[in-house]
């Protein structure tokens, strides 16, 4: 598997079928895809630092304004 990513949690090295080279000063745009991803396929999860679900984006999407580096924060703290 060329894309994946081993998740300790899970004992499993997991494929990432959707790679993000650089989301660096795209923040708001990939949430934008998130958001729309997720009402198509709302068991997926997406990962940067932390595991975000579709619950942890629809808080994020709420969220105004938007912040920029929300790819970095803990979804615990939304």
């Amino acid at each position: 598997m060329k894309y994946g990513k081993y998740i300790p949690s899970m004992g499993e090295k997991v494929p990432a079928f959707i790679y993000f080279e650089d989301i660096s000063g795209r923040g708001r745009l990939l949430l934008e895809f998130l958001h729309r991803y997720f009402k198509l396929f709302p068991e997926d999860v997406f990962m940067e630092v932390h595991f975000y679900t579709k619950d942890d984006i629809d808080k994020l999407y709420a969220k105004v304004p938007w912040n920029e580096t929300w790819m970095y924060e803990d979804p615990k703290t939304f």
